[in-house]
């Protein structure tokens, strides 16, 4: 935090025998060499406020060699905090808010600086200009698995900032490392419940995928093929894909999916937009079982209404929680750890008051 800037200033460094290197800096203020790059060569789009506290680890380091020139009468600045920048997807859901809800709660903040940023679009070129533009020491992202957001993520961590794979990994990056679920054995646990609930041997099963340049509903999807084709007895008759239409395009889908597959006995929805998925197959008024994913406000009242029968669960209070503390626990240097997060699942019996 700074206060009691009351005017313009700058900053005149004079060059010692020994220059400080801006990996030292960056270290020293808690931010990427990046950014110090950026505040020491005066060019990019930095916050004052990093400014300012980029220039006042120069003149920690430096000191007495750094002299200021019409330097403001009084500065305080919160150096214990850490930089720390939350990169996700700007879809408006159930899921997505809960995140955000869960990272603005957390009582680790009191450690960190957050800042959580939503991608415009869900397009590779979105995901890489909004990494790009990050000048925090640490980020964590929710992207696409693309060359060009791998080629965004090595630029950051070779400028100095330190990246956490959030739900979804993203393939050959150096990464600090990942917070999240095994995705596989989601898919596969969702085939199970299938074919525990269907109660017959054979049967007809449709699914919902997400965007598939997520690794996380990729691996979902992987899982989910295999065990049905493990079962020998049910077999998938459609699939399409949720995340590429709203929620009156969802509706439309699945209600035309119930129309054309009469004998279609369970919906799987790997993705969001649940609420539009029972709606529509309430509207068919045929008892076909729904399956999905992530236990929000939503989900909880459609389990209790009998809409859906099963909720796979990622837990995102354990993850915010494992991806906080995993921050603060390397910025102190005892290093980070990955955890191992095991999916739940929910049925109406089971809900957490």
């Amino acid at each position: 935090m700074m206060c009691g800037i009351k005017k313009p200033f700058e900053w005149v460094l004079m060059i010692r025998k020994r220059k400080s290197t801006i990996a030292e800096i960056a270290k020293e203020a808690g931010v990427s060499k990046a950014t110090v790059d950026r505040v020491l060569n005066d060019r990019g789009a930095v916050q004052p406020q990093t400014r300012a506290i980029v220039m006042e680890a120069v003149r920690r380091i430096e000191s007495p060699s750094l002299v200021s020139v019409d330097k403001p009468t009084s500065i305080c600045i919160d150096q214990s905090k850490i930089s720390f920048t939350v990169l996700v997807p700007g879809i408006e859901s159930g899921f997505f808010n809960s995140i955000t809800d869960e990272l603005n709660a957390s009582p680790h903040l009191s450690k960190i600086d957050l800042m959580i940023a939503k991608v415009p679009g869900v397009s590779a070129e979105d995901f890489a200009n909004a990494i790009d533009k990050v000048d925090s020491s640490y980020l964590a992202i929710v992207a696409i698995d693309h060359p060009l957001v791998r080629r965004a993520c090595s630029r950051f961590v070779k400028n100095g900032g330190k990246l956490i794979t959030f739900l979804s990994r993203v393939s050959d990056i150096p990464c600090l490392g990942h917070v999240g679920v095994d995705n596989r054995a989601e898919g596969r646990l969702a085939a199970w419940f299938a074919q525990l609930l269907l109660g017959r041997e054979s049967g007809e099963i449709a699914f919902l995928h997400g965007q598939s340049a997520f690794q996380s509903q990729e691996q979902r999807e992987l899982g989910f093929r295999s065990a049905i084709q493990d079962s020998g007895s049910l077999w998938i008759t459609a699939a399409f894909d949720a995340d590429k239409t709203g929620s009156v395009g969802v509706a439309a889908s699945v209600e035309n999916l119930l129309a054309t597959n009469p004998e279609l006995s369970i919906l799987y929805n790997m993705s969001i937009r649940n609420r539009e998925v029972a709606e529509a197959i309430e509207r068919s008024g045929r008892p076909v079982i729904l399956i999905g994913h992530d236990l929000t406000e939503v989900t909880k009242q459609m389990l209790l209404e009998g809409k859906m029968a099963v909720v796979l669960d990622q837990n995102i209070a354990l993850q915010v929680e494992c991806l906080l503390s995993g921050v603060i626990a390397d910025h102190s240097g005892i290093g980070w750890t990955d955890k191992l997060i095991e999916t739940r699942f929910y049925c109406r019996e089971n809900l957490p008051i």
